[in-house]
C-alpha cells in the first residue's frame, strides 16, 4: 500500500506532555478512543497530527511550532499543538462540542431535547 500524506485534527493528541519529578519533559500517551483508533496510521502513512494544547507543558511545546515525534513502534510523525484562547476553548469544547455535537454525531440527539440557552452564544463566540 502506498504511503499517503494525512492530516489528523483532534482535541486530544496522540501524546500529551508534562514534567516528571526531576523536571524533565516527558510524553504520555493521549487518552481516548480516537487516539487508540488512529495511532496505527503513523506506521503506514506520513501523518501530521494537529491537537489542542491541553496542559501547561503542551502549551510550552506549542510555542515551538510543529516537530517530529516517535510512536511506540518507532514510527515518526509530525505533531503540532494549538494553544487556544481559554474562553473560546471553554465555549467551543464544553458547551458546543461535548454536550451538543457529540449527541448529534452519535445519533443520540433525541435523548437531549434542549441544548440550553448558552448554545447560540457559545457557537458564535467559540467558533
Amino acid at each position: 500500500m502506498a504511503r499517503r500524506k494525512l492530516i489528523v485534527v483532534s482535541n486530544r493528541g496522540p501524546v500529551g506532555y508534562e514534567r516528571d519529578g526531576a523536571g524533565a519533559r516527558v510524553a504520555r500517551r493521549g487518552a481516548g478512543g480516537l487516539v487508540t483508533a488512529l495511532s496505527p496510521l503513523v506506521s503506514r502513512h506520513d501523518v501530521t497530527w494537529i491537537a489542542s494544547a491541553l496542559t501547561e507543558e503542551d502549551r510550552a511545546v506549542a510555542d515551538g511550532g510543529a516537530f517530529e515525534e516517535e510512536a511506540r513502534d518507532g514510527s515518526r510523525y509530525r505533531l503540532r499543538f494549538v494553544a487556544h484562547e481559554p474562553g473560546a476553548f471553554e465555549l467551543s469544547h464544553n458547551v458546543v462540542a461535548n454536550p451538543t455535537l457529540w449527541f448529534l454525531q452519535h445519533g443520540l440527539w433525541e435523548l437531549k431535547h434542549d441544548p440550553g440557552a448558552g448554545l447560540e452564544h457559545a457557537w458564535s463566540a467559540g467558533y
